[in-house]
């Protein structure tokens, strides 16, 4: 029996820190986004803050069944599904400029944001074997989290 090999799966992480990086940037200038069409709309400080709540509401009613979900070994699915909600909420935000749509939209955000992070850093455990392996994936899939959100804004 030929021993297990080990290193890193540089072509997987590759994919997964180059998507957290885009994801993070899209979310981040989204989440700014959303505060300024609240303003054009006209929208009073509760309805901003209602509109920033809902980001999170959602993702926390799905999260367990998103969860199982991942854990039933859909992680790269999850990844994909979150990825085309991200794509069709950034497209819902430019094309219906209303109130209805901005709270539907940012919700679907949550959940694809909420998708997307937790199926690529359960993904991260399969870049490589050996010492340190999954500790490297997790800190540069991190990293990449870290720059998007930085250049979002």
């Amino acid at each position: 029996m030929a021993p297990a090999q080990t290193g890193t799966h540089y072509r997987l992480l590759f994919a997964i820190v180059s998507t957290a990086f885009i994801e993070q940037t899209v979310v981040s200038i989204v989440r700014i986004t959303t505060s300024y069409r609240a303003v054009e709309l006209g929208l009073s400080i509760v309805w901003l803050g209602v509109v920033t709540a809902v980001y999170a509401v959602l993702p926390i009613l799905v999260g367990v069944q998103v969860g199982r979900f991942i854990d039933r070994g859909h992680d790269a699915t999850t990844t994909w599904i979150g990825g085309c909600l991200l794509v069709f909420a950034t497209l819902g935000f430019a094309l219906f400029p209303n109130l209805p749509a901005l709270l539907l939209f940012t919700a679907i955000t949550g959940v694809a944001h909420l998708m997307f992070n937790i199926s690529q850093q359960v993904m991260c455990t399969r870049c490589g074997s050996g010492a340190g392996a999954t500790e490297r994936a997790i800190g540069n899939y991190m990293v990449a989290n870290a720059l998007g959100q930085g250049v979002g804004p």
